[in-house]
């Protein structure tokens, strides 16, 4: 998996999004919009879905995480 990270706080305009915040913002939406294909593709309820998600997500954090490995590579 490749993420350009940086692209926020990097940005030339002066309003730029604080990196940390704006990634958060993106994990949000990923996991709105896999909440509404499964509402969707199997009648999953939304709000139960999100719920699910983020204690996951959480639960994934604390213990899968820290075992992550990779590298920043640069554009060179």
């Amino acid at each position: 998996m490749a993420l350009l990270l940086g692209m926020y706080e990097d940005s030339e305009d002066e309003g730029a999004a604080d990196e940390l915040w704006a990634w958060g913002n993106i994990l949000s939406d990923i996991a709105q919009h896999v909440a509404n294909g499964l509402s969707q593709s199997h009648g999953y309820d939304f709000d139960e879905s999100v719920a699910l998600l983020s204690r996951y997500f959480i639960s994934a954090m604390k213990e899968r995480a820290p075992r992550l490995k990779g590298e920043y590579l640069d554009d060179a």
